[in-house]
């Protein structure tokens, strides 16, 4: 069968099609998660050591998301 037969005979096949959706909205690659890792190391410096958890985040999100 192909997927989309698959996808579209929902009522015979409901979890299977779940799980299709679930694979299928996965990521391919771990680029994004290197680049926030990456950016929290930027952000967190010896300097900065002492940020609080909420200031962190905030400042993350905003470099990752530019």
């Amino acid at each position: 069968m192909e997927l989309i037969d698959i996808l579209d005979s929902e009522q015979f096949y409901p979890a299977v099609c779940m799980a299709i959706q679930i694979v299928i909205s996965l990521p391919v690659t771990s680029c994004s998660v290197e680049r926030s890792f990456s950016t929290l190391r930027r952000l967190k410096t010896w300097l900065r050591n002492r940020m609080g958890n909420e200031r962190l985040s905030s400042l993350g999100l905003i470099n990752i998301h530019r």
